[in-house]
């Protein structure tokens, strides 16, 4: 497997393993980050700059990284107890300017003293659901569909997060979720900000690097084929992402197996 492979949209994937990002200092005026990216996954004919977006709660701020050696960085713009996540990403510049040419997926840091308080990203909720696993159920608001995990499940489990039966079920709902949404309303407009439909959406358009496809899903603008290539290259994010000790869920997985 290569460093940085293309993705869905011809943009280079830089994988999460070359690069090491670590809070090293909170205070009121600042988080400081240090940041490490393996200089051989860099490599292009384009000319580049590197830079480090840091996200919290809706909250956005850019810094360019001068030494992809190791680069100690401040952030200003997040509460001290900003619970952060980072992509770095190869700019383009000259007559390219701008354009993305390799990116990686969403990268938790690694917290040098304390941890990172997380709210959990699907709450589902246990019922009794016979043979099935889990369910969407669609019934009511669309915006604001009912999640479901089998009660048997969440007993055997001991919890819904339990790592194991996370990585079974979750990136199957995140899918089932967007495309359900994706073929059930016309535009995220109908998608108010407290539904969870409207929740998931933004959360993907901020947290992966998939590209937003132009118009509406349906109507006379729209372009749903194009969303649900979208949705296909989120899931495959969510599941490529370290959520937990610098692991995917089904890296967890199989950690808990052995």
């Amino acid at each position: 497997m290569t460093a940085a492979s293309l993705n869905f949209t011809k943009r280079r994937k830089i994988k999460s393993a070359f690069v090491d990002i670590r809070v090293i200092e909170r205070s009121e005026a600042y988080i400081r980050v240090r940041v490490s990216v393996d200089a051989k996954v860099l490599k292009t004919d384009a000319d580049y700059r590197l830079v480090l977006d840091g996200f919290d709660r809706g909250r956005h701020q850019r810094n360019t990284i001068t030494n992809p050696a190791g680069d100690d960085l401040d952030f200003t713009g997040f509460p001290v107890d900003a619970s952060l996540r980072f992509k770095v990403r190869q700019v383009a510049i000259g007559s390219d300017e701008g354009r993305v040419l390799a990116a990686t997926a969403d990268i938790r840091p690694v917290e040098i003293e304390g941890k990172v308080q997380r709210e959990p990203f699907i709450i589902p909720e246990p019922d009794d659901l016979g043979s099935l696993p889990w369910c969407i159920q669609w019934e009511g608001d669309v915006a604001d569909p009912r999640l479901v995990i089998n009660r048997k499940l969440d007993d055997i489990f001991g919890s819904w997060q339990d790592p194991v039966l996370q990585a079974l079920y979750l990136p199957a709902m995140l899918r089932e979720l967007l495309t359900g949404l994706i073929c059930r309303v016309e535009s995220e407009d109908e998608l108010d900000e407290g539904t969870i439909g409207g929740r998931i959406i933004a959360f993907c358009k901020e947290r992966f690097d998939a590209e937003l496809p132009s118009g509406t899903f349906s109507g006379p603008d729209g372009n749903r084929d194009e969303w649900l290539k979208w949705a296909e290259e989120c899931v495959v994010e969510f599941a490529e992402t370290k959520w937990r000790k610098d692991k995917t869920l089904f890296d967890l997985m199989l950690e808990e197996g052995k």
